[in-house]
């Protein structure tokens, strides 16, 4: 006997409920029919002729009225939640309200479950967790994300490493370790694009994370996971450039979620994911996702081996990407990603180092570098009034690719400290560096001229009294002995 059937039957044994007789047909109707083919409307019609009878039968056989579908109160509960869905934007407010208290009447009824037995819930109040992805299909996913980082100056780079795409708008966030006092920064998509003028917008130097921005829209990024969702145990993958090769992909697992106050060296205030996929230089900045590609933390760093990595949770730090504007880094145009070392993030240099004298006496050529902060312009007009540069024994050049000396500006932020260093990019030597406090680049120009000048002239003088020296001796007649 279906359920319809045996709700009139109930119905027909309770002579105290007054079937007015518009409705005792319907309700006949409704008890012919099969209960799992009717359709939401005639379930409504039907709870409600329930709520009638609840209301107005003065005995206590109700129970046996509406026995017959208790056990299908997932069902009516359901149906509920569909006409909800169809008839609220209609209006049909008082409907649900018929429907509310058919449902917590029945809810009343039905009774509390024997201890020790299984009682299923009538909806499943959290979503079940999706499928994890394969291998494959989480790198396809968050490969094109990953970024690689270049800074330095000139035409050699001296850090590599990586970067995470969080904003389609150009937002990049990358270990600040890697950009630190560096005047230019230069950004790699994995389509090949490059961008040499990126803005630096904020820094966190607690979390080691910075967030940058490249004039770029429309990029691709990840979804992003909570933490409170990652568990130890859980499949992690990093996708970053580690020892120079781009877009490499490992796996493991997430070891834990702990405070930096309890790793050596990493600081204090606030969280870091510790995971078990291996990582090496050039990996810093890059991405730790979770099975499902989504994006959990940026990676910063390593302790005592490739089993003890760290990430910072990406939602701490998101914020650094709310600035509008920032520090505008020098021009990276120059930074050759082939001059990069073969197994490390620090660049291969081309010839051993030689001592500053001798350098400067080779040296012809020379090109500045500036930004935005520091431009190069005052500074070249100030050199070409000197001496060496009138006479020609000093000559300036656009290309840092043909220049023997590179002289880097920069500008510290938030101060009024003007800076330079005296370089050969071959060898990486460092020549000179100093600073100038003034208000802008024009004003420091002359005070950073100067003290570039006394440097070459001292380095000069150093090299001729050298020279001198080794000339005397060279003439010098040896001692005859008798």
């Amino acid at each position: 006997m279906n359920r319809g059937r045996g709700l009139i039957t109930a119905s027909k044994s309770l002579h105290c409920y007054p079937f007015p007789p518009t409705e005792r047909s319907s309700f006949q109707a409704l008890a012919t029919e099969p209960v799992d083919s009717l359709s939401p409307s005639r379930w409504l019609l039907l709870a409600v002729h329930i709520c009638e009878a609840l209301e107005t039968c003065p005995c206590n056989k109700v129970g046996s009225l509406v026995e017959p579908i208790l056990s299908q109160r997932r069902s009516i509960m359901t149906i509920h939640r569909s006409l909800y869905l169809r008839l609220a934007p209609a209006g049909s407010l008082s409907i649900f309200l018929v429907l509310g208290a058919a449902r917590h009447t029945i809810a009343q009824l039905v009774p509390p479950p024997i201890p020790g037995t299984f009682s299923q819930a009538p909806f499943n109040t959290r979503p079940a967790r999706p499928s994890a992805l394969t291998s494959q299909q989480v790198v396809e996913r968050v490969a094109p994300a990953v970024v690689v980082i270049l800074a330095g100056s000139g035409s050699v780079p001296v850090a590599l490493g990586s970067g995470v795409i969080v904003r389609p708008d150009g937002i990049v966030m990358t270990a600040y370790h890697l950009i630190k006092d560096q005047p230019a920064v230069q950004v790699r998509l994995k389509n090949g694009e490059t961008y040499d003028r990126v803005v630096v917008l904020g820094i966190d130097e607690r979390r080691d994370v910075a967030a940058l921005r490249i004039p770029a829209a429309n990029l691709q990024t990840l979804n992003r996971a909570r933490v409170e969702d990652a568990y130890p145990g859980a499949t992690v993958y990093t996708i970053s450039n580690p020892a120079g090769l781009e877009w490499t992909a490992s796996s493991g697992i997430l070891s834990a979620t702990r405070q930096a106050d309890d790793v050596a060296g990493a600081g204090a205030g606030y969280r870091l994911l510790q995971f078990t996929a291996p990582i090496t230089h050039g990996s810093s900045g890059g991405a730790l996702a979770d099975d499902q590609g989504r994006l959990l933390g940026i990676v910063v760093g390593s302790l005592g081996g490739q089993n003890l990595n760290f990430a910072v949770p990406v939602e701490s730090v998101l914020g650094l990407a709310n600035r509008v504007d920032g520090l505008a880094l020098g021009s990276a145009r120059n930074l050759d990603l082939r001059r990069r070392g073969p197994d490390s993030s620090v660049a291969q240099r081309t010839e051993p180092p030689r001592s500053p004298a001798e350098i400067m006496r080779s040296a012809r050529t020379i090109c500045v570098l500036g930004n935005p902060e520091f431009p190069p312009e005052p500074l070249e007009k100030m050199l070409f009034k000197t001496p060496e540069f009138k006479g020609g024994k000093l000559m300036m050049v656009e290309d840092p690719h043909a220049a023997d000396l590179l002289i880097e500006l920069s500008r510290k932020p938030l101060t009024w400290d003007f800076t330079y260093r005296l370089v050969q990019p071959s060898s990486g030597v460092i020549l000179g560096a100093g600073k100038a406090i003034a208000w802008d680049g024009v004003r420091a120009a002359p005070l950073i001229a100067k003290q570039i000048m006394d440097r070459v002239r001292f380095l000069q003088n150093a090299e001729e009294k050298e020279h001198q020296q080794n000339v005397d001796k060279d003439s010098k007649p040896e001692k005859k002995v008798s």
